[in-house]
């Protein structure tokens, strides 16, 4: 079993060395195909030994083969992280497709959340592939879509749900907020949403309030970190953090959650 997650780590990797592309260029609509992966300083193309996810940063010592200059950590750490989230997700799946897809999920998600933390702004098409990546990674044998009485347990239609809920609050968020107001404020983003939903596909209802619930708190405290550089906080990174920090203690979640449920007598 050892082995399938050290292939899930160097596949997860591997994936994250080209969210490190998508996270550079797509917010300045540069192609993420041409030109080939080259220093950012000195735009030297980069040789295949010199593009090895995680271990060519640090063979190199975190300096460019060729003009010597410092390369950013971020790469690095983008794809550890992308390594550790494929691999925790073969700890929670069902089965092998599941794990390849909530994995790919869980990455995109996280790429999502550093562009919305850089750029206050993300790309759709990222948002939507994330979204069916979080519908399809839910289904397994003990977890499909039957149109009976267990379709409103679908992560499809719970994913909607949420949506809906969220798009009915921030219409009336909106509505309060700009009553006085000669400029139109909105409470929260399109994207926020789909976040939302994806959310609620990954972790069904119960839990995917808490996550809700934990994404205000983590956005207040990032609000409160982030004041003195005058910084805007986005939402998505809270959020996905969230869903992160559920997912990793399901198990608690849920006792608490069947705690509240004794004690409001449903």
């Amino acid at each position: 079993m050892e082995i399938y997650y050290i292939l899930f780590f160097i596949f997860s990797i591997c994936i994250g060395s080209f969210c490190n592309v998508l996270i550079y260029r797509m917010p300045l609509a540069k192609s993420i195909i041409y030109p080939a992966s080259h220093c950012p300083k000195c735009e030297h193309k980069l040789s295949y030994i010199h593009n090895i996810p995680l271990f060519s940063w640090i063979f190199l010592r975190g300096k460019c083969a060729f003009c010597k200059e410092s390369i950013s950590p971020i790469y690095p750490i983008t794809e550890l992280v992308c390594g550790l989230l494929g691999m925790f997700s073969l700890y929670i799946s069902s089965n092998l497709i599941n794990a390849i897809l909530l994995g790919l999920c869980l990455i995109l998600l996280f790429t999502l959340s550093v562009i919305d933390f850089k750029y206050s702004a993300v790309p759709e098409s990222l948002l939507i592939i994330t979204y069916f990546l979080a519908i399809f990674s839910t289904f397994d044998s003990e977890n499909t879509i039957a149109f009976d009485e267990s379709l409103l347990n679908s992560p499809f239609v719970i994913s909607l749900i949420f949506a809906g809920a969220i798009t009915i609050v921030k219409s009336v968020a909106s509505a309060w907020i700009n009553r006085n107001s000669a400029e139109i404020i909105e409470p929260m983003g399109d994207a926020d949403t789909i976040i939302i939903a994806i959310i609620g596909a990954l972790a069904g209802i119960g839990l995917g309030i808490f996550a809700i619930v934990l994404a205000a708190i983590l956005q207040i405290i990032l609000h409160i970190l982030l004041k003195k550089q005058n910084k805007e906080v986005p939402f998505i990174p809270a959020l996905s953090l969230s869903l992160f920090i559920i997912l990793i203690f399901k198990t608690e979640f849920l006792q608490l959650l069947e705690i509240y449920l004794k004690f409001v007598g449903i």
